[in-house]
Protein backbone atom coordinates (compact mmCIF):
# COMPACT_ATOMS: atom_id res chain seq x y z
CA UNK A 1 0.00 0.00 0.00
CA UNK A 2 1.21 3.60 -0.84
CA UNK A 3 0.85 6.33 2.59
CA UNK A 4 0.12 9.59 1.24
CA UNK A 5 -1.09 12.41 3.67
CA UNK A 6 -3.42 15.35 3.55
CA UNK A 7 -3.80 18.43 4.41
CA UNK A 8 -7.58 18.81 6.02
CA UNK A 9 -10.32 21.82 6.44
CA UNK A 10 -9.94 23.29 10.13
CA UNK A 11 -11.99 20.87 12.30
CA UNK A 12 -12.39 22.08 16.36
CA UNK A 13 -12.53 18.92 18.43
CA UNK A 14 -13.78 18.77 21.91
CA UNK A 15 -13.92 15.96 24.15
CA UNK A 16 -16.92 16.21 26.11
CA UNK A 17 -16.90 12.98 27.48
CA UNK A 18 -18.19 13.87 30.86
CA UNK A 19 -18.78 10.51 31.44
CA UNK A 20 -15.10 9.60 31.42
CA UNK A 21 -13.79 12.73 33.70
CA UNK A 22 -16.52 11.29 36.58
CA UNK A 23 -14.36 7.87 36.53
CA UNK A 24 -10.58 9.44 35.80
CA UNK A 25 -9.73 12.18 37.07
CA UNK A 26 -6.65 14.30 37.29
CA UNK A 27 -5.53 12.37 40.59
CA UNK A 28 -6.18 8.80 39.53
CA UNK A 29 -4.05 9.57 36.16
CA UNK A 30 -1.19 10.30 38.08
CA UNK A 31 -1.36 7.19 40.27
CA UNK A 32 -2.03 4.90 36.65
CA UNK A 33 1.15 6.65 35.22
CA UNK A 34 3.18 6.38 37.91
CA UNK A 35 2.59 2.69 38.65
CA UNK A 36 3.34 2.06 34.86
CA UNK A 37 6.58 4.72 34.94
CA UNK A 38 7.99 2.13 37.66
CA UNK A 39 7.32 -0.80 35.65
CA UNK A 40 8.95 0.57 32.68
CA UNK A 41 11.71 1.91 34.31
CA UNK A 42 12.51 -1.00 36.54
CA UNK A 43 12.64 -2.89 32.67
CA UNK A 44 15.10 -0.64 31.61
CA UNK A 45 17.92 -0.36 34.06
CA UNK A 46 17.76 -4.27 34.35
CA UNK A 47 17.71 -4.87 30.52
CA UNK A 48 18.65 -3.54 26.94
CA UNK A 49 15.41 -3.85 25.67
CA UNK A 50 14.36 -0.70 23.83
CA UNK A 51 10.36 0.60 23.14
CA UNK A 52 9.29 0.87 19.47
CA UNK A 53 8.05 3.93 18.70
CA UNK A 54 5.29 3.69 15.88
CA UNK A 55 2.69 5.03 14.07
CA UNK A 56 0.30 2.22 14.51
CA UNK A 57 0.53 -1.24 16.17
CA UNK A 58 0.72 -3.71 13.23
CA UNK A 59 -0.33 -7.02 13.84
CA UNK A 60 0.72 -9.58 11.38
CA UNK A 61 0.76 -12.89 11.57
CA UNK A 62 4.12 -14.49 11.95
CA UNK A 63 6.19 -17.39 10.98
CA UNK A 64 5.60 -20.17 14.14
CA UNK A 65 9.24 -20.66 13.68
CA UNK A 66 10.43 -16.81 13.62
CA UNK A 67 13.04 -15.45 16.53
CA UNK A 68 11.00 -13.49 18.84
CA UNK A 69 14.09 -11.72 21.11
CA UNK A 70 12.60 -10.87 24.16
CA UNK A 71 14.00 -9.45 27.78
CA UNK A 72 13.80 -11.35 31.47
CA UNK A 73 11.36 -8.08 31.78
CA UNK A 74 9.08 -8.46 29.00
CA UNK A 75 9.11 -12.19 29.10
CA UNK A 76 7.16 -11.41 32.23
CA UNK A 77 4.04 -10.49 29.59
CA UNK A 78 1.32 -12.96 29.72
CA UNK A 79 -1.50 -13.27 27.80
CA UNK A 80 -4.76 -14.66 29.10
CA UNK A 81 -7.33 -16.50 27.64
CA UNK A 82 -6.79 -14.77 24.23
CA UNK A 83 -8.51 -11.86 26.30
CA UNK A 84 -6.22 -10.31 28.88
CA UNK A 85 -2.50 -9.25 29.23
CA UNK A 86 -1.07 -9.61 32.79
CA UNK A 87 2.66 -8.08 34.32
CA UNK A 88 4.12 -6.95 37.77
CA UNK A 89 3.98 -3.95 38.36
CA UNK A 90 5.08 -1.51 41.51
CA UNK A 91 1.89 -2.55 43.83
CA UNK A 92 0.98 -6.50 42.41
CA UNK A 93 -0.46 -7.45 38.85
CA UNK A 94 -1.90 -5.39 36.39
CA UNK A 95 -4.85 -6.77 34.14
CA UNK A 96 -5.21 -5.43 30.64
CA UNK A 97 -8.14 -6.05 28.57
CA UNK A 98 -6.31 -5.99 25.14
CA UNK A 99 -8.94 -5.09 23.12
CA UNK A 100 -10.55 -2.04 25.14
CA UNK A 101 -7.06 -1.54 25.16
CA UNK A 102 -6.43 -1.21 21.60
CA UNK A 103 -9.61 0.68 21.02
CA UNK A 104 -8.19 3.47 23.58
CA UNK A 105 -5.25 3.73 21.61
CA UNK A 106 -6.94 4.02 18.57
CA UNK A 107 -9.97 6.76 19.57
CA UNK A 108 -7.55 9.06 20.47
CA UNK A 109 -5.10 8.67 17.88
CA UNK A 110 -8.49 9.04 15.39
CA UNK A 111 -9.28 12.23 17.14
CA UNK A 112 -5.46 13.36 17.26
CA UNK A 113 -5.46 13.24 13.22
CA UNK A 114 -8.96 15.31 13.20
CA UNK A 115 -7.49 17.78 15.74
CA UNK A 116 -4.16 17.99 13.53
CA UNK A 117 -5.88 18.68 10.74
CA UNK A 118 -3.59 15.97 8.31
CA UNK A 119 -4.66 12.31 7.47
CA UNK A 120 -2.20 9.22 6.42
CA UNK A 121 -3.95 7.80 3.74
CA UNK A 122 -2.79 4.23 2.79
CA UNK A 123 -3.62 3.56 -1.05
CA UNK A 124 -5.26 0.27 -2.08
CA UNK A 125 -3.09 -0.73 -5.11
CA UNK A 126 -5.98 -3.36 -5.96
CA UNK A 127 -9.21 -0.90 -5.10
CA UNK A 128 -11.50 -3.18 -3.15
CA UNK A 129 -15.60 -3.42 -4.01
CA UNK A 130 -18.38 -3.55 -1.42
CA UNK A 131 -21.93 -4.57 -1.43
CA UNK A 132 -23.45 -2.77 1.68
CA UNK A 133 -27.05 -4.29 2.64
CA UNK A 134 -29.45 -1.67 1.67
CA UNK A 135 -31.03 -0.34 4.57
CA UNK A 136 -26.99 1.09 6.03
CA UNK A 137 -26.49 2.75 2.65
CA UNK A 138 -27.47 6.14 4.69
CA UNK A 139 -25.28 5.00 7.24
CA UNK A 140 -22.18 4.84 5.37
CA UNK A 141 -22.90 8.06 3.70
CA UNK A 142 -23.90 9.91 6.73
CA UNK A 143 -20.80 9.11 7.89
CA UNK A 144 -18.57 9.76 4.63
CA UNK A 145 -17.41 13.34 5.46
CA UNK A 146 -15.52 12.33 9.00
CA UNK A 147 -14.72 8.18 7.27
CA UNK A 148 -12.76 11.29 4.44
CA UNK A 149 -10.84 12.94 7.53
CA UNK A 150 -9.73 10.26 8.89
CA UNK A 151 -8.37 8.37 6.09
CA UNK A 152 -10.76 6.55 4.38
CA UNK A 153 -11.44 6.60 0.90
CA UNK A 154 -14.68 5.30 0.00
CA UNK A 155 -16.36 6.65 -3.40
CA UNK A 156 -20.39 5.17 -4.09
CA UNK A 157 -20.18 2.63 -6.99
CA UNK A 158 -23.93 3.24 -7.67
CA UNK A 159 -26.85 1.82 -5.36
CA UNK A 160 -25.74 -0.36 -2.00
CA UNK A 161 -22.19 -0.69 -3.99
CA UNK A 162 -18.97 1.09 -2.38
CA UNK A 163 -15.21 1.18 -3.60
CA UNK A 164 -12.79 1.60 -1.03
CA UNK A 165 -9.36 3.08 -2.52
CA UNK A 166 -7.45 3.62 0.54
CA UNK A 167 -7.83 3.15 4.00
CA UNK A 168 -6.41 5.12 7.07
CA UNK A 169 -2.81 4.19 8.45
CA UNK A 170 -3.87 3.55 11.88
CA UNK A 171 -6.05 0.50 10.65
CA UNK A 172 -3.50 -2.78 9.96
CA UNK A 173 -6.58 -5.32 9.99
CA UNK A 174 -6.05 -6.62 6.38
CA UNK A 175 -9.97 -7.58 6.30
CA UNK A 176 -11.31 -3.84 4.99
CA UNK A 177 -14.63 -5.45 4.29
CA UNK A 178 -14.95 -6.55 7.93
CA UNK A 179 -13.56 -3.43 9.72
CA UNK A 180 -16.69 -1.38 6.99
CA UNK A 181 -19.31 -3.89 8.02
CA UNK A 182 -18.50 -3.55 11.61
CA UNK A 183 -18.01 -0.31 11.49
CA UNK A 184 -21.52 0.73 10.23
CA UNK A 185 -23.22 -1.74 12.70
CA UNK A 186 -21.42 -0.24 15.80
CA UNK A 187 -22.31 3.28 14.24
CA UNK A 188 -26.04 1.81 14.34
CA UNK A 189 -26.13 0.56 18.07
CA UNK A 190 -24.24 3.74 19.54
CA UNK A 191 -26.94 5.61 21.41
CA UNK A 192 -27.57 9.50 20.07
CA UNK A 193 -24.97 11.09 22.59
CA UNK A 194 -25.78 15.21 22.43
CA UNK A 195 -22.57 15.55 23.81
CA UNK A 196 -20.37 14.26 21.12
CA UNK A 197 -20.20 15.39 17.45
CA UNK A 198 -20.23 13.38 14.76
CA UNK A 199 -16.77 13.27 14.41
CA UNK A 200 -16.01 11.92 17.65
CA UNK A 201 -18.94 9.47 17.45
CA UNK A 202 -17.37 7.80 13.92
CA UNK A 203 -14.04 7.83 15.61
CA UNK A 204 -15.30 5.64 18.53
CA UNK A 205 -17.35 3.36 15.90
CA UNK A 206 -13.67 3.34 13.74
CA UNK A 207 -11.70 2.14 17.03
CA UNK A 208 -14.41 -0.35 18.22
CA UNK A 209 -14.85 -2.09 14.86
CA UNK A 210 -10.76 -1.74 14.17
CA UNK A 211 -9.53 -2.61 17.40
CA UNK A 212 -7.67 -6.47 17.67
CA UNK A 213 -10.34 -9.09 18.77
CA UNK A 214 -9.95 -11.54 21.78
CA UNK A 215 -8.61 -15.09 20.83
CA UNK A 216 -6.07 -13.18 19.23
CA UNK A 217 -2.73 -14.57 20.19
CA UNK A 218 -0.20 -11.75 20.92
CA UNK A 219 3.54 -12.37 21.31
CA UNK A 220 5.48 -10.56 23.35
CA UNK A 221 6.59 -7.17 21.10
CA UNK A 222 2.59 -7.09 20.66
CA UNK A 223 1.79 -6.82 24.25
CA UNK A 224 4.28 -4.59 24.95
CA UNK A 225 3.41 -2.01 22.47
CA UNK A 226 -0.55 -1.82 23.94
CA UNK A 227 0.64 -1.57 27.01
CA UNK A 228 3.69 1.00 26.09
CA UNK A 229 0.77 2.98 24.00
CA UNK A 230 -2.19 2.72 26.22
CA UNK A 231 0.03 4.46 28.82
CA UNK A 232 0.31 7.09 26.36
CA UNK A 233 -2.44 7.92 26.16
CA UNK A 234 -4.95 10.53 28.31
CA UNK A 235 -7.08 8.04 29.52
CA UNK A 236 -5.47 4.75 29.64
CA UNK A 237 -7.98 3.16 32.24
CA UNK A 238 -11.29 3.36 29.96
CA UNK A 239 -11.66 2.19 26.41
CA UNK A 240 -13.49 4.77 23.75
CA UNK A 241 -17.08 3.88 25.61
CA UNK A 242 -16.30 4.27 29.09
CA UNK A 243 -15.73 0.70 29.85
CA UNK A 244 -12.82 -0.16 32.32
CA UNK A 245 -9.30 -1.18 30.32
CA UNK A 246 -7.14 -2.49 33.26
CA UNK A 247 -7.22 -3.83 36.59
CA UNK A 248 -4.37 -3.64 39.65
CA UNK A 249 -4.81 -6.63 42.01
CA UNK A 250 -2.77 -5.24 44.93
CA UNK A 251 0.20 -8.08 46.95
CA UNK A 252 -2.34 -7.76 49.70
CA UNK A 253 -5.23 -8.92 47.69
CA UNK A 254 -3.36 -11.88 46.20
CA UNK A 255 -1.80 -12.78 49.82
CA UNK A 256 -5.27 -12.81 51.32
CA UNK A 257 -6.70 -15.83 49.02
CA UNK A 258 -3.82 -18.31 50.48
Amino acid sequence: MKNKTTGQSNISIQNKDNSYKRQFDSGNQDNWESIYDAFHQKGNTQNSYTETKSSALNFENTDNEKKITTSPETSKLLQLKGRYIITTVKSGMMIVDQKRAHERILYERFIKTLSDNTVACQIQIFPLTIEIAHNDVATIMEMQPELKKMGFDIDSFGQNMFVVNGTPAHIQNENIKEVILSLIETYNEQESNLQQNKSEQTAKALAKASAIQYNRQLNQEEMQKIIDELFACSLPSISADGKKTLEIVSIEEIMKRF
